[in-house]
């Protein structure tokens, strides 16, 4: 079971919550079940050895990251159990956030993932006070581009082979939303 220290309803039974340790053996397993649908976007999908190990010693970089301030690892809870990832990685000196997020297949479409951006977003510029939160995204990406659009961000360009995923360089389209943008 996840953190209790940090939990964010997000309404229609999700829950946002801290990724911890505890996560790692439901995270990977979720992962690995998503793996070929989350290939087209992610290169770590591609990776030959998705082990737990891995998936522990990332989760460990994580939190110390958020321990740092320059973190938000969350899992997103339907019930208790986990089935999305989402989160935000901070650069408090120049005052901005980056933020990611991906649902397990069967939960695609029913709203958890924009809660849980959603959610991340208010805390990123309430209690984070970041002036500037973006969303990466592959360009063919269409249901996060979609997410990012309907939760007010701007498309501010594309990135020209800007990432790896598999063996192939992929455009990648950049979103930003301002905190002043997002308090009107």
């Amino acid at each position: 079971m996840p953190s209790p220290f940090f939990t964010r309803d997000l309404g229609a039974g999700y829950v946002l919550a801290l990724l911890d340790e505890s996560s790692v053996p439901a995270i990977h397993r979720l992962a690995l079940t998503n793996r070929e649908r989350l290939r087209r976007w992610e290169h770590w999908a591609h990776e030959e050895d998705l082990t737990e190990d891995g998936q522990r010693a990332y989760v460990r970089g994580l939190l110390a990251e958020w321990v740092e301030g320059r973190a938000v690892p969350c899992v997103i809870l339907a019930g208790e159990t986990v089935v999305g990832a989402a989160g935000a990685r901070i650069d408090h000196y120049i005052g901005t956030a980056d933020l990611d997020c991906w649902i397990d297949g069967e939960h695609e479409g029913r709203g958890a993932a924009s809660r849980a951006v959603r959610t991340l977003i208010e805390m990123l510029f309430e209690e984070r006070e970041v002036a500037r939160v973006e969303i990466r995204t592959d360009v063919d990406n269409a249901r996060s581009r979609a997410l990012a659009q309907r939760l007010g961000f701007t498309h501010e360009g594309t990135l020209r082979s800007a990432k790896w995923v598999g063996e192939e360089r992929r455009d990648v389209a950049v979103y930003g939303l301002l905190a002043e943008t997002w308090a009107a």
